[in-house]
């Protein structure tokens, strides 16, 4: 009986961790499919602001040279295949020109549509509902509309639309390879709750409302989850995880039905039933043969079952696991690799059982640099965490992996390890390609922005003639543009410096009062237009040997971002102190905080947050990613507390000397 009580709780907690691994596993799918839809529309959009910003294109709009401006555009379908037609049309919604040209449309209105609607409305690119086309064939479509400007860089007076069409087919081609498992898949629904693509359903049949069916209203109301519905329309019972298309009011849903989605928890929990009622059949007899044993021997005996059950429990779970799993003894001898570890290595348990785990997994000429690090944690009784560990596979080839490797401990003594891998070959290879596009770009964008920065101050001080208040106006709307443009480019070329490992330090005593007025002073003229209280408390006495130049770009962003997220007449304080053999600094303000949702993003690479983005301030998203990658370089670290509305304190920890 006790064993019953014992074993019931463990099985509803297993069943329950399983439950949630395999609802966990479809909201990741969702996420993905939804963010693959994302980026798909994001990279239309950008096309779409491409084509429309060509100088010769907007000439031949302004002039009323239709026929002239689509001619430029005659390549889109073959150079983006996902595009079936281009088409212009006025500001009212009239189509004037297409390609490939189809019979009678040139002319015809369709201010009705709501692409035009979407682009009247919000004066933005805009992704349109399904809608059938009005030319033979008639078969469904999405549009993505683009306003044409007159000035692509100031948006003021629209001159046309640029619409590229895309058939439901190629939207298709998005999600269907995206592996959901058997009887499962992903669709997708425009904002009306309309079908863009399901896999039983015809794209170009008539179009389709999926708009009654509550995940979809869920996910059209910008939320994601997941739930176990019954769908009118498919005529089952599913699992159903649902993600909103974050920007397009679109919505992804990732579908399977309920009993296939829950088999493999179903399978496993059977063989759980069955190991505990084996288990049951077994204690019971034997209680009955040590029914006068003494209470010290029962005890023993109930200890050994709860242990049995947790190792076999653990060795399920890791057994199971698709993550790469080592356990080694406290010698770093292996015991036991899962069959994703022979699967990523392509080695079996019997080849490696017994052997010392870096002389199996690490080549030669790099235990070196892995083993110190390793034995410092291990002294420490610490978690060994790294990602910048090469490993070597049965057949030679290397690849670099992601390696957590924890102690197991009773009383302070290691037990043994557990080591969790992670191939990470191809994210490091996408992060390169990212990094070194982003350092060929900046640099090839550097010289013409400073020319350019050079020949609107020359217009501005007059030297090639006088220019007229309305031209002065647009000159320094330009010159702020030009000068935002160049410390963007900056700064990307900073990250990039960061990324490749190719920022060196140059060590010197720094005195933290000049450099504070220094930078006080670079930023005066921004906070006295804010009439903002700026407070700066350094003790005249204090210095630190580091780098100044990085020092100060760390610096320099926190301020810069105080000034900017603070309300007119608010206030912004940086007090340093030292505390033993580091150096503390706080960056505080009065600003519009961080919401608490968002906080985990703050360092993210072009992440900004929403009430950011709402204050309309010039940004990257860059700088705190390198306020946190220049003060690792410093051996420092970063924290920061945060309240939407009341304001937020970014505290900079730094040793004395790197």
């Amino acid at each position: 009986m006790p064993l019953i009580v014992l074993l019931i709780p463990i099985y509803n907690w297993m069943e329950h961790d399983l439950t949630q691994a395999t609802l966990a596993r479809r909201e990741t799918i969702a996420s993905l499919s939804a963010t693959v839809v994302q980026e798909r529309l994001d990279h239309l959009v950008d096309v779409g602001r491409s084509l429309a910003g060509r100088i010769q294109f907007r000439t031949f709009i302004a002039e009323g040279k239709w026929g002239n401006a689509v001619k430029i555009l005659e390549s889109v379908p073959s150079d983006f295949p996902v595009i079936e037609r281009v088409f212009l049309a006025d500001t009212d919604g009239t189509l004037m020109a297409d390609t490939p040209e189809l019979p009678g449309v040139r002319g015809k209105n369709f201010a009705d549509r709501d692409w035009y609607r979407g682009i009247d409305r919000t004066k933005e690119p805009y992704v349109s509902e399904v809608y059938k086309r009005s030319a033979e064939p008639r078969y469904n479509v999405i549009a993505i509309a683009i306003p044409i400007y007159e000035n692509a860089q100031v948006p003021q007076r629209a001159l046309g639309i640029l619409v590229l069409q895309v058939k439901l087919e190629s939207i298709m081609q998005w999600i269907r390879d995206i592996e959901v498992g058997e009887a499962g898949f992903v669709y997708i629904v425009d904002q009306r709750g309309h079908l863009v693509a399901h896999p039983r359903f015809p794209v170009q049949d008539d179009i389709i409302d999926f708009s009654s069916v509550p995940v979809v209203q869920n996910a059209l109301r910008g939320q994601r989850g997941i739930s176990v519905v019954y769908n009118p329309i498919e005529k089952e019972k599913r699992l159903a995880a649902y993600e909103p298309v974050k920007r397009y009011g679109w919505g992804v849903i990732v579908t399977q039905p309920e009993d296939l989605a829950f088999l493999q928890r179903n399978s496993n929990m059977q063989r759980v039933m069955g190991i505990y009622i084996f288990a049951l059949l077994i204690s019971t007899l034997f209680a009955l043969r040590i029914v006068s044993a003494t209470m010290k021997l029962r005890v023993a005996k109930e200890r050994a079952d709860r242990e049995t059950a947790n190792a076999h429990k653990f060795q399920q779970a890791v057994s199971a696991s698709l993550s790469a799993t080592v356990i080694t003894d406290s010698e770093t001898k292996i015991h036991y690799i899962n069959p994703a570890c022979e699967k990523l290595y392509g080695l079996t348990l019997d080849e490696v059982k017994g052997k010392e785990a870096s002389a199996v997994f690490i080549p030669s000429d790099q235990q070196s640099t892995f083993e110190p690090r390793f034995i410092e944690k291990i002294i420490k009784g610490e978690v060994f965490d790294t990602d910048e560990l090469v490993s070597l596979r049965k057949d030679g080839s290397r690849f670099n992996t992601h390696v957590t490797i924890y102690p197991v401990k009773e009383k302070e003594q290691v037990l043994f390890f557990v080591a969790i891998i992670e191939d990470i070959t191809e994210k490091k290879r996408v992060d390169q390609a990212k990094s070194d596009f982003v350092s060929l770009a900046s640099h090839q964008l550097r010289t013409p922005i400073t020319a350019l920065r050079l020949a609107i101050e020359t217009l501005l001080k007059g030297i090639v003639g006088s220019v007229s208040e309305p031209q002065r106006d647009i000159l320094t709307r330009a010159q702020r543009y030009a000068i935002h443009l160049a410390e963007t480019v900056s700064a990307l070329l900073y990250v990039s410096r960061v990324e490749a490992g190719t920022v060196r330090l140059e060590e010197d005593a720094v005195k933290l009062d000049v450099l504070l007025k220094e930078i006080e002073d670079e930023h005066r003229t921004e906070f006295e237009i804010q009439k903002q209280e700026v407070v700066i408390d350094c003790p005249s006495n204090l210095s630190i040997h580091t780098d100044r130049k990085l020092l100060k770009e760390i610096i320099t962003n926190l301020m810069s971002n105080a000034i900017k997220y603070t309300s007119a007449q608010g206030r912004v304080s940086i007090v340093l102190s030292q505390e033993k053999d580091k150096i503390r600094i706080d960056v505080t303000d009065t600003g519009i905080g961080i919401p608490s949702h968002l906080q985990n993003q703050i360092f993210t690479k072009f992440f900004r947050a929403d009430n950011a983005q709402k204050k309309k301030t010039d940004g990257t998203g860059l700088g705190l990613y390198l306020v946190a990658s220049l003060t690792r370089i410093l051996k420092g670290t970063i924290s920061f507390t945060s309240e939407e509305n009341k304001g937020t304190t970014f505290t900079l920890w730094l040793p004395l000397s790197v």
